[in-house]
């Protein structure tokens, strides 16, 4: 569900198959972002950056264990998937190539510094910019929305809710 609503998104934008994608951070999260962007646009170029020593090798695939070689690629979109620390700085990082777009897994961040910086600039350049936060288009969230903006349910005073599952496996 999400990843057709994002990729929706982004091809009101943009083709593709004629990128070159940015990777950063190879994780489970980043590796599926990864299977997914290969799966559905099998002809764009793909970079990543990662620490990991066990990838494979692939067709229209780099991969990086420097950064300064990594942004050596003339990338067109990236996508921020490293740990939550590294969000902001990597994300001001990717700004200073004017990508087309960035996809940022959330959170943002876990800080507000520099998030004032963070919007000016994407302000000016006019970057597509995407926040990871797939349960906002799931459909009971929609639905529970809905029901609180028309005062069906009442006035919410607390909400609090657990989700526990496997990352690797969760979609």
């Amino acid at each position: 569900m999400f990843i057709r609503t994002k990729q929706g998104l982004i091809r009101r934008f943009f083709h593709l198959n004629n990128m070159t994608i940015g990777i950063i951070g190879f994780g489970s999260i980043g590796e599926r972002h990864f299977n997914n962007i290969r799966k559905l646009y099998p002809k764009c170029n793909l970079v990543i950056f990662t620490k990991r020593k066990d990838v494979s090798k692939q067709d229209n695939v780099l991969f990086f264990s420097s950064s300064r070689n990594f942004f050596k690629s003339k990338i067109d979109i990236f996508f921020i998937t490293n740990e939550t620390y590294k969000h902001i700085p990597t994300l001001l990082q990717c700004l200073r190539y004017v990508p087309k777009g960035i996809f940022m897994e959330k959170p943002l961040s876990h800080t507000t510094k520099d998030l004032n910086v963070v919007e000016k600039i994407m302000k000016r350049q006019k970057t597509v910019f995407f926040v990871g936060y797939c349960l906002q288009f799931y459909a009971p969230f929609i639905e529970l929305k809905t029901m609180v903006q028309t005062g069906q349910i009442g006035d919410v005073i607390f909400i609090r809710a657990s989700v526990g599952q496997d990352l690797r496996t969760w979609r």
